[in-house]
């Protein structure tokens, strides 16, 4: 891939990785907690097996959800290694990537506050 590519391989990253993090978070919550709590899949070291999948599935979503934020950081952030550009609000890959921070940040917080009620649900299982 040649450098224009890759930016643009990023910038859609950081413009979808969030989302697509948390609707994937979303199904997989629903179905695991849904699903496994009825058909009573017994404990593992004192919690439900229920709870370890919940956990299982959050964490890897959550890092995607923190990558798209941070690879949107850095290129909102001027390099030592690359020249100086100017970021003009109305390009529209500027605009692309400032959405992605603010959107990866508000479904890094959904991802937490779907998945910690989940926590406390499940310890009856």
């Amino acid at each position: 891939m040649s450098g224009g590519d890759e930016r643009a391989l990023a910038r859609w990253f950081v413009f979808l990785g969030g989302a697509i993090a948390w609707l994937f978070h979303l199904f997989a919550a629903y179905a695991i907690s849904e699903f496994g709590c009825v058909a009573g899949w017994g404990r593992f070291r004192g919690f439900p097996v229920v709870v370890w999948l919940i956990l299982g599935i959050t964490v890897p979503l959550l890092a995607i959800a923190l990558c798209a934020l941070v690879v949107g950081y850095r290129y909102e952030r001027p390099s030592p290694f690359r020249e100086a550009r100017i970021l003009d609000a109305r390009d529209p890959d500027v605009a692309l990537v400032r959405y992605g921070i603010v959107a990866n940040a508000l479904f890094i917080l959904i991802i937490l506050a779907e998945t910690l009620p989940i926590f406390f649900f499940l310890m009856g299982c």
